[in-house]
């Protein structure tokens, strides 16, 4: 009883919050988001702060992470594991570039497209 009182108390701190973890829990429990999509947005939300990436670079990466999570079926379990450490490589410098960003998204089209993914 405790605990669902204190998760409530939780949710809804930071239910009009956009960057608070749950808000993006809440935004799956709507439907509005795969459980996929938000674990990797809360992941770089949570690397990027460490990192001291500014708001807005960090905000324009996930915007690209919508589109990308729909390719991550498509990938080999290698190839996730590139791509995440292409995003954490991109933000450990504490920028996030348009070039950087931009090799993120054209790293998961192609691998998704290329033919040898592998379920």
């Amino acid at each position: 009883m405790v605990v669902a009182a204190w998760a409530a108390i939780v949710l809804a701190r930071g239910a009009r919050d956009p960057t608070s973890t749950a808000y993006q829990l809440l935004a799956v429990i709507r439907g509005e988001k795969g459980t996929e999509l938000a674990v990797t947005e809360i992941i770089v939300d949570r690397l990027a702060r460490k990192a001291g990436v500014p708001a807005d670079e960090t905000a324009a990466l996930k915007r690209e992470l919508v589109p990308i999570s729909e390719e991550l079926p498509r990938l080999s379990e290698g190839e996730k594991e590139k791509l995440a450490m292409l995003i954490r490589g991109s933000i450990e410098d504490g920028r996030l570039t348009d070039d950087e960003i931009a090799a993120i998204r054209d790293y998961s089209y192609r691998s998704a497209r290329d033919g040898n993914a592998k379920p």
